[in-house]
């Protein structure tokens, strides 16, 4: 039962780590949206180099013809577009992993807001912040001793409410 509660706990807090970098992604890929839009608004595009010069001759003069510039115009707003697109897309599969992860940590939460906070910080220490047993009993200044018992009477009664 020991091994099945830490292994709850490393894994609670490996995905709410998850969770921090998926909105770090998140965050940046709303920041690349807004450039991108920019980019479409202020007409911020590239043209390609190998445009060719118009062509004066008797046989290309046809007033219904698009011109070469307004061709490559296109094409860039084009994929100006694509790039917003898959962004979009992006963005969202990032926000459902976000919502689907926060779903599955969300008992735990809850039991672990009913720790005292030294009990809370404990566990922190220890599965969040994986440090050993004698430098969490330096951190919380008390004895290895005290900090083992501590960890059983934890242990005990998260067990006795996550697994029923």
């Amino acid at each position: 039962m020991y091994r099945k509660i830490e292994e709850i706990l490393y894994s609670h807090y490996e995905k709410k780590n998850k969770i921090n970098r998926l909105k770090n992604r998140l965050s940046r890929i709303d920041n690349r949206i807004k450039v991108l839009k920019q980019d479409i608004k202020e007409c911020n595009i590239e043209m390609q180099d190998t445009m060719k010069s118009m062509d004066y001759s008797k046989n290309s003069r046809n007033s219904n013809k698009v011109s070469i510039i307004e061709i490559e115009l296109e094409r860039a707003f084009n994929v100006l577009e694509k790039r917003i697109k898959t962004a979009y897309h992006n963005k969202y599969k990032l926000i459902n992993r976000i919502r689907d992860l926060e779903k599955r940590i969300e008992n735990i939460d809850i039991v672990l807001n009913e720790l005292d906070e030294e009990e809370l910080q404990l566990v922190e220490y220890k599965y969040n912040d994986k440090y050993g047993w004698i430098k969490i009993s330096k951190i919380q200044h008390c004895s290895t001793a005290t900090i083992y018992r501590k960890k059983d009477k934890i242990i005990e009664y998260l067990s006795n409410e996550l697994i029923k």
